[in-house]
């Protein structure tokens, strides 16, 4: 192509030695050719490389004169070297490119001489009609299984149909990448001789027991359709012997072993079809058809096609042909020789000749093209076909197979309104309109319609919850991704793994490529990466899952990815399902370690979970909640009667001692023992009771010990930690502040897990006062240091700075005298008057603190 100019009137151009004008032909005059001159050398060093100039009808006109002008302005005109011309014809296919140009100097212009041929037009009403595009009003998407695609074919006039046409589509396999082939055998147990191989009503006879492989094979593509084939045969007995000629016997009387399609032993012939061209096929073959006898007759000449050297079994007397009597079997035609010559008869099933009969071991499977079925349109200018999609179409861009696709089968016809037959000729494949040479546009070249019949399939199982630890009532999402979009009909479940039952989950919802599913963590239910049971685990429950389609019919693929490997829920996903409920694992402090007294907070925090690092949220069901600690000190119990001197006492019924209390310090009145034991209302102190007999609870003497003082629920509902807030009362002591026992933790409600549904109620034990529990948690005592003092301070002694006896003491002399408490004291800040101390009639002033 020079300048956008095509083949093929290129080569036809001729020289012009003069000058040429439009001529005229009758009274029509010729304007639908187009007149294309190019010019080279032209004379003037001004003048550019090339100039093509296109003049349509009357246009390109010009008179001699103007084509003898030589000056322009007193200017030169540039002159061409030489001239060439053709005429483009509109059924030519030319494409034009008028980019090129010729510098003119000034306002001056070229004339050229130009030539139009004369060509008569005419109109033939008896044309046949053409066919000017074949289209779809589907969308351009995806098609499957089952859905209908309407295509249409529009002439370019209107037509009429009698009968049924149709339209081959290209949908089919095409190549052997989408083909399964298929794979026969048979079995062939001979010493010797030969034997014939029909199929599909072509015959190869006088094929030798001993052909190799790579002979059958060649033997075998001689048929009709039959483009490659492979043949492979099974592996003979170890030990025998192999000979070069099949067809002689060894010197011990007997072939074994050979190499060959037959063997004494029994060969297994396989013979794979790995490429046909069989009009109409599908992949499926005819079986091969074997003959012992090799004597298959010619169906037209009523002839045997073989020489009639059938296959043998067994010895051979060089003196003897064939015995008479092996013709008498009529089931495989087996027969041996025994060493005298003698013929006799043998077992065709264990002794005899075995050839056959041909198995098909593999089916094999080529997607046809398919044909769309005429609908309707006569009386029109379209016609309508609809073609509905079948297991194994395929298409990444749906066209018509070629252009004499359209077929009228059984006397059908399209004719114009004249009558005549119309032009059949499709457009050419994947090409758009063209114009000028007057072909349509194709199908493919219209629309974007794909078809895949391919099955969806499990790509991934996941899970959009969170990856931690769950357990009884939690919600647990699962989902199972297709690589394309299915439509559920029924109700499908998914089998778990979750410890010693399996739990099958219900479906939650589908939609798209995603089936989505519900599983409520049962209490017994324990799994370290929770899993799927197995690959089959997606039970479809007599209903069906199909790819998504206007008539959907190809059934989704349900296998799921081998649980632990990539793609499935435990490689996606580290979800934990708890056999047990969470319980209490730890108890701290957020308050530093110290001394407190009156009035102070300390602020303790019980933590949720199964392990150290497996924590869970909690959600606190309840109006209250108490940590009870072991801080106060209060009366425990009442003296129901005591002998002065004794150190037993009978308790009132109701009493608070337990034998927790034993070793610990109990106030009997005012005098402090330690309880050494307790038996019902019967206790035991170190000591003994000093005061009047009590007897019948008379008098009231009551026995004191430490008690408890609550830590009230402060914050954290909700989450893996509660927060319990505990003020200092006066009279409050603790060497190390810990809760009252495991059974501390009190609310007149319960604590379960943060969960979908109903959660059973947590283990809200706690660790036991004092200890740690490996990869757990502590208690409070064990993990902190907190100490609980608010006795009341009082004075222990006091001394001066002077010893005793160096008095007297006069007027105006000071005397230093120091106060020791008992307990820590501070003087208040805000006191504006110092305190005094009172001797006979004096207050002295305080000095320091």
């Amino acid at each position: 192509m020079i300048g956008g100019l095509h083949h093929p009137w290129w080569h036809d151009l001729k020289p012009l030695t003069q000058r040429h004008v439009l001529r005229r032909h009758g009274t029509k005059t010729i304007q639908r050719f187009l007149v294309i001159l190019w010019i080279l050398n032209v004379g003037s060093p001004d003048v550019g490389s090339r100039r093509l100039i296109a003049v349509q009808g009357a246009q390109a006109s010009r008179s001699a004169s103007e084509n003898l002008s030589a000056s322009c302005d007193g200017r030169q005109q540039p002159r061409p070297g030489a001239i060439y011309s053709a005429v483009a014809h509109l059924n030519y296919g030319v494409g034009l490119d008028l980019r090129a140009d010729i510098s003119i100097p000034g306002e001056c212009e070229v004339n050229l001489p130009i030539d139009v041929p004369v060509r008569e037009l005419g109109i033939d009403a008896a044309l046949a009609l053409p066919i000017v595009e074949v289209t779809s009003s589907e969308a351009d998407e995806t098609y499957g299984v089952g859905s209908q695609v309407t295509i249409d074919v529009r002439f370019s006039s209107v037509v009429q149909v009698e009968g049924s046409p149709t339209l081959r589509l290209r949908t089919g396999c095409h190549d052997d990448s989408c083909s399964t082939p298929e794979v026969q055998s048979f079995i062939c147990r001979a010493s010797r001789g030969e034997f014939a191989i029909s199929f599909n009503g072509e015959t190869m006879p006088n094929i030798d027991a001993g052909v190799s492989e790579e002979g059958l094979r060649r033997i075998l593509q001689e048929f009709s359709g039959i483009e490659r084939t492979t043949v492979e045969y099974s592996t003979w007995m170890e030990g025998t012997t192999t000979v070069e000629d099949p067809g002689r016997a060894s010197t011990a009387g007997l072939i074994l072993g050979s190499r060959g399609a037959c063997s004494e032993n029994g060969t297994t012939v396989t013979v794979t079809f790995d490429s046909i061209s069989m009009e109409g096929d599908d992949g499926n073959l005819p079986l091969l058809e074997l003959d012992y006898l090799n004597s298959p007759v010619n169906s037209y000449t009523g002839m045997s096609w073989g020489n009639r050297h059938r296959l043998w079994y067994g010895w051979l007397n060089e003196e003897e042909e064939e015995p008479e009597r092996a013709e008498k079997d009529i089931s495989f035609g087996g027969y041996f020789i025994d060493k005298s010559g003698k013929a006799i008869v043998g077992d065709a099933g264990l002794n005899g000749v075995e050839l056959g009969p041909a198995v098909e071991v593999t089916p094999g499977w080529k997607p046809a093209d398919r044909l769309a079925a005429y609908t309707g349109g006569s009386g029109t200018d379209t016609l309508s076909f609809i073609y509905v999609v079948q297991e194994g179409d395929s298409s990444a861009d749906l066209d018509y197979y070629d252009e004499s696709s359209l077929a009228l089968p059984d006397n059908a016809t399209i004719t114009g309104e004249n009558g005549v037959a119309a032009n059949l000729e499709l457009p050419p494949l994947g090409y758009a309109a063209v114009y000028r040479l007057g072909t349509g546009a194709s199908l493919a070249a219209n629309k974007g319609l794909v078809i895949d019949t391919s099955p969806p399939f499990v790509v991934q199982v996941d899970s959009p919850n969170e990856a931690r630890a769950y357990g009884t009532g939690e919600v647990i999402k699962i989902d199972v991704v297709f690589n394309q979009d299915v439509t559920l009909e029924g109700e499908p479940t998914l089998v778990l793994e979750t410890g010693v039952f399996n739990q099958e989950v219900d479906l939650l919802s589908s939609g798209n490529q995603t089936l989505t599913f519900k599983y409520v963590v049962q209490e017994g239910d324990s799994t370290s990466d929770l899993e799927y049971a197995s690959s089959t685990a997606l039970n479809l429950n007599g209903g069906a899952l199909y790819r998504t389609s206007e008539n959907a019919t190809t059934q989704a693929l349900t296998v799921l990815p081998e649980p632990g490997a990539t793609g499935s829920l435990s490689q996606n996903e580290d979800i934990v399902v708890r056999a047990t409920t969470a319980n209490i694992i730890d108890v701290d402090s957020s308050t530093v370690d110290g001394e407190y007294g009156a009035g102070q907070d300390i602020y303790i925090n019980v933590t949720f979970g199964w392990w150290e690092d497996d924590v869970t949220p909690m959600l606190l069901v309840s109006d209250s909640a108490e940590l009870w600690l072991r801080a106060g000190w209060r009366v425990r119990a009442t003296v129901h009667g005591a002998i002065n001197g004794s150190t037993q006492l009978v308790l009132e019924e109701g009493h608070e001692l337990t034998a927790d209390d034993i070793g610990e310090t109990v106030s009997i009145g005012t005098s402090e023992r330690t309880l050494l034991n307790i038996t019902e209302n019967e206790a035991e102190v170190s000591g003994s009771y000093i005061g009047d007999d009590i007897l019948e609870g008379n008098p009231v003497v009551n026995v004191s010990g430490s008690g408890y003082e609550a830590a009230t629920y402060h914050s954290g509902n909700g989450t893996a930690y509660f927060s319990f807030l505990y003020t200092v009362q006066p009279g409050d002591k603790s060497g190390d502040l810990e809760y009252w026992d495991e059974l501390a933790f009190k609310t007149d409600g319960y604590v379960r897990r943060v969960a979908d549904e109903g959660a059973t109620a947590a283990n809200i034990s706690l660790p036991e006062p004092g200890t740690c529990v490996a990869f757990k948690g502590c208690s409070l005592g064990a993990n902190r240091d907190l100490i609980v003092s608010t006795n009341v301070p009082r004075v222990e002694n006091m001394t001066t700075t002077k010893p005793a006896g160096e008095g007297p003491y006069g007027a105006g002399d000071e005397i230093d005298v120091t106060i020791r408490f008992t307990e820590p004291v501070e003087a208040l800040a805000n006191v504006t008057k110092a305190p005094r101390l009172r001797g006979i009639d004096r207050w002295s002033p305080e000095r320091n603190s």
